[in-house]
Protein backbone atom coordinates (compact mmCIF):
# COMPACT_ATOMS: atom_id res chain seq x y z
CA UNK A 1 0.00 0.00 0.00
CA UNK A 2 1.09 3.57 -0.84
CA UNK A 3 1.09 6.06 1.87
CA UNK A 4 1.76 9.96 0.68
CA UNK A 5 2.60 12.42 3.21
CA UNK A 6 1.32 16.29 2.50
CA UNK A 7 4.13 18.72 2.52
CA UNK A 8 1.97 21.17 3.40
CA UNK A 9 -0.06 20.07 6.13
CA UNK A 10 2.13 17.11 7.09
CA UNK A 11 -0.44 14.78 6.86
CA UNK A 12 0.05 11.11 6.03
CA UNK A 13 -2.60 9.34 4.18
CA UNK A 14 -3.15 6.01 2.05
CA UNK A 15 -3.50 6.69 -1.64
CA UNK A 16 -6.81 5.45 -3.48
CA UNK A 17 -8.15 6.48 -6.87
CA UNK A 18 -11.80 6.53 -6.91
CA UNK A 19 -12.10 6.97 -10.82
CA UNK A 20 -10.71 9.85 -13.28
CA UNK A 21 -12.95 9.83 -16.01
CA UNK A 22 -15.88 7.14 -14.73
CA UNK A 23 -16.07 6.51 -10.82
CA UNK A 24 -15.29 3.26 -9.10
CA UNK A 25 -15.07 1.85 -6.10
CA UNK A 26 -11.47 2.87 -4.86
CA UNK A 27 -8.88 1.06 -4.77
CA UNK A 28 -5.18 0.91 -3.94
CA UNK A 29 -2.63 3.22 -5.72
CA UNK A 30 0.26 0.10 -6.74
CA UNK A 31 3.98 2.14 -7.52
CA UNK A 32 5.20 0.79 -11.07
CA UNK A 33 7.97 1.70 -12.78
CA UNK A 34 6.00 4.53 -14.65
CA UNK A 35 4.67 6.07 -11.55
CA UNK A 36 1.12 5.45 -9.53
CA UNK A 37 -1.18 3.47 -11.28
CA UNK A 38 -4.86 2.33 -10.51
CA UNK A 39 -5.55 -1.69 -11.72
CA UNK A 40 -8.75 -0.30 -13.28
CA UNK A 41 -7.52 3.25 -15.04
CA UNK A 42 -4.04 2.46 -15.61
CA UNK A 43 -1.07 5.39 -14.51
CA UNK A 44 -2.24 8.09 -12.76
CA UNK A 45 -1.07 11.34 -13.50
CA UNK A 46 2.02 12.14 -10.80
CA UNK A 47 -0.66 14.95 -8.72
CA UNK A 48 -1.90 14.62 -5.23
CA UNK A 49 -4.17 16.84 -3.86
CA UNK A 50 -4.10 16.32 0.36
CA UNK A 51 -7.67 15.63 1.43
CA UNK A 52 -7.20 17.74 5.36
CA UNK A 53 -5.96 21.05 3.56
CA UNK A 54 -6.61 21.13 -0.18
CA UNK A 55 -2.80 21.41 -1.58
CA UNK A 56 -2.14 20.35 -4.89
CA UNK A 57 1.53 19.25 -5.19
CA UNK A 58 3.43 16.46 -7.08
CA UNK A 59 3.63 12.50 -6.03
CA UNK A 60 7.28 11.99 -5.56
CA UNK A 61 8.29 7.95 -5.35
CA UNK A 62 11.75 6.89 -4.83
CA UNK A 63 13.46 6.53 -8.19
CA UNK A 64 11.40 9.32 -9.82
CA UNK A 65 12.57 12.01 -12.17
CA UNK A 66 12.61 14.92 -9.99
CA UNK A 67 10.56 17.93 -11.24
CA UNK A 68 11.89 20.79 -12.75
CA UNK A 69 12.75 24.14 -10.70
CA UNK A 70 9.43 26.61 -11.55
CA UNK A 71 11.77 29.69 -10.56
CA UNK A 72 15.48 30.47 -9.50
CA UNK A 73 15.41 29.00 -5.99
CA UNK A 74 11.69 28.18 -5.36
CA UNK A 75 11.09 24.49 -4.48
CA UNK A 76 7.91 22.67 -5.95
CA UNK A 77 5.41 21.52 -3.55
CA UNK A 78 5.99 17.75 -3.69
CA UNK A 79 4.46 14.77 -1.36
CA UNK A 80 6.71 12.10 -0.72
CA UNK A 81 5.54 8.48 -1.33
CA UNK A 82 6.37 4.96 0.70
CA UNK A 83 5.21 1.54 0.07
CA UNK A 84 4.39 0.11 3.53
CA UNK A 85 2.17 -2.69 4.20
CA UNK A 86 -1.43 -1.70 4.84
CA UNK A 87 -1.08 -2.80 8.90
CA UNK A 88 2.40 -0.66 8.86
CA UNK A 89 3.19 1.23 12.23
CA UNK A 90 2.74 4.87 11.66
CA UNK A 91 6.55 4.99 12.87
CA UNK A 92 7.41 3.05 9.93
CA UNK A 93 5.61 5.24 7.33
CA UNK A 94 6.88 8.15 9.07
CA UNK A 95 10.26 6.99 8.68
CA UNK A 96 9.70 5.82 5.01
CA UNK A 97 8.55 9.18 4.35
CA UNK A 98 11.65 10.87 5.86
CA UNK A 99 14.21 8.84 3.87
CA UNK A 100 12.00 9.75 0.53
CA UNK A 101 11.67 13.59 1.41
CA UNK A 102 16.03 13.36 1.94
CA UNK A 103 16.28 11.62 -1.73
CA UNK A 104 14.07 13.82 -3.11
CA UNK A 105 15.74 17.12 -1.76
CA UNK A 106 19.45 15.44 -2.75
CA UNK A 107 18.03 15.07 -6.21
CA UNK A 108 16.19 18.09 -6.35
CA UNK A 109 19.42 19.94 -5.38
CA UNK A 110 21.81 18.24 -7.69
CA UNK A 111 19.34 18.92 -10.41
CA UNK A 112 18.96 22.99 -9.72
CA UNK A 113 22.82 23.11 -9.07
CA UNK A 114 23.31 21.60 -13.08
CA UNK A 115 19.75 24.30 -14.07
CA UNK A 116 22.51 26.97 -11.95
CA UNK A 117 25.55 26.45 -14.21
CA UNK A 118 23.88 25.58 -17.45
CA UNK A 119 22.41 29.11 -16.91
CA UNK A 120 25.46 30.48 -16.02
CA UNK A 121 27.32 28.40 -18.70
CA UNK A 122 24.87 30.59 -21.66
CA UNK A 123 25.20 33.36 -19.91
CA UNK A 124 28.75 33.69 -20.26
CA UNK A 125 29.26 32.57 -23.79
Amino acid sequence: MLFAGCSSCRSVVPLYCGGRFMPHVPVPVEPTPMGPTCAWCGPLPPIFTCMVCGTVQGLYLPGMTVPPAQGAGIAPLVAPVVQAPQGASPDQVHGGLKEVGHEFVNSFGKGLGEQAAQAVGAWMS
